[in-house]
């Protein structure tokens, strides 16, 4: 993929593409060229030839396939970013992470740097031209190479291990206590949490992003977890919802229907498709069960290094919706139905492929009832 990005370069004549991170952790984009995740101001210099670099505080303890220049003081960082830019060209052309109209029909879905920031990088920096890097960020994130997709494999298993547990453990717990325990699970795995646990019982299961409380589960309730594990910085986003005691009629309707939505939806997964196809697929099967008053949120999202990463948008009035999956690209597919009294929402992430879509985690096709 690097070779990709030093094309890209070269078609527009670029000399380096400059991921900054002006605040801690900063741009995911990053992790493309570290190992791990690093906490205060850095920058990685994509050269158009030669081996990317790593510009970072002396006390950041990084690796990955980058050269390591290191800084002592804040008010270094850009004068050293000025000499290495300065060894590719007398004044270079620069791309960064910004798009020029966040709000265009196709955007990429991507936005870092504010725009006073850019303003005063070719200044600061003193360079020749700062272009806007969100079609090369978009080519590097949105598709995986196969390294990547092991890693989110990997993240999808200790997910669904990590499920499986809370699954047989909320008796007698909190929502909070759950949450924790997830998290714990994950860091006694040497993962990190791709995002923080949601877990809601009964009512609470009507939120969309619930905020884990004090609530213990009582027999008819709905349980709702939304969690998922990163491994070296992939992510995984998986959603279950099971009846606690005995499921009513009713609960296990909005189920079905739920997971119906989802089954087809992802059967819609195929190179070109875009993310609005996906969504209006899931959104009629929905309709068609009398549920449509009670959609929420669109029925899935891009997946990469953060949960909701730069690809096609599924989410209406969104730009990128119309933009086309392509083969390697990691999905959820999570349709939702949120009544007055609880919710449902199921979601699996799917690797898109030249042909049938690949599940890297499967949930249930009937609604499981835990005792």
């Amino acid at each position: 993929m690097l070779k990709d990005a030093k094309k890209w370069m070269a078609r527009n004549g670029v000399h380096a593409w400059v991921i900054f991170s002006m605040r801690a952790r900063g741009d995911p984009t990053s992790s493309l060229f570290l190992d791990k995740p690093v906490e205060s101001r850095h920058a990685v210099i994509v050269p158009r030839s030669g081996k990317p670099i790593a510009v970072v505080r002396s006390f950041e303890k990084v690796n990955g396939n980058v050269r390591i220049k290191r800084f002592e003081k804040g008010d270094e960082f850009f004068p050293l970013l000025r000499r290495e830019l300065r060894k590719l060209s007398r004044r270079p052309t620069i791309a960064v992470n910004y798009s020029k109209n966040v709000f265009k029909k196709n955007n990429y879905n991507m936005d870092f740097l504010l725009y006073s920031e850019v303003a005063g990088l070719k200044r600061l920096l003193k360079v020749k031209k700062v272009i806007p890097a969100e079609e090369l960020n978009y080519q590097m994130r949105a598709v995986k190479d196969k390294k990547e997709i092991k890693l989110h494999k990997k993240a999808c298993k200790a997910s669904l291990e990590i499920m499986k547990l809370l699954q047989q453990s909320f008796r007698g717990r909190s929502e909070l206590e759950l949450a924790a325990l997830s998290n714990f699970e994950m860091q006694k795995r040497g993962l990190t949490e791709a995002f923080p646990t949601i877990v809601a019982y009964g009512k609470n299961t009507t939120q969309v992003h619930a905020s884990p409380g004090k609530r213990k589960a009582k027999p008819g309730d709905m349980i709702m977890i939304d969690m998922g594990a990163a491994f070296n910085f992939r992510c995984a986003d998986i959603t279950r919802t099971f009846a606690y005691g005995k499921a009513t009629k009713k609960q296990e309707q909005v189920y079905l229907a739920v997971k119906a939505a989802q089954l087809y939806a992802a059967g819609k997964i195929r190179p070109g498709a875009s993310g609005e196809s996906i969504d209006s697929a899931a959104n009629e099967i929905l309709k068609a069960h009398g549920f449509e008053k009670f959609i929420k949120h669109g029925a899935g999202h891009p997946l990469g290094v953060t949960i909701h990463d730069v690809g096609p948008n599924f989410s209406q009035n969104y730009p990128g919706r119309k933009l086309p999956l392509a083969p390697n690209m990691i999905l959820t597919i999570e349709p939702g139905v949120y009544l007055k009294s609880f919710g449902v929402r199921i979601e699996d992430d799917i690797l898109v492929t030249k042909g049938s879509p690949r599940w890297l985690t499967r949930s249930p096709v009937e609604l499981e009832v835990l005792r």
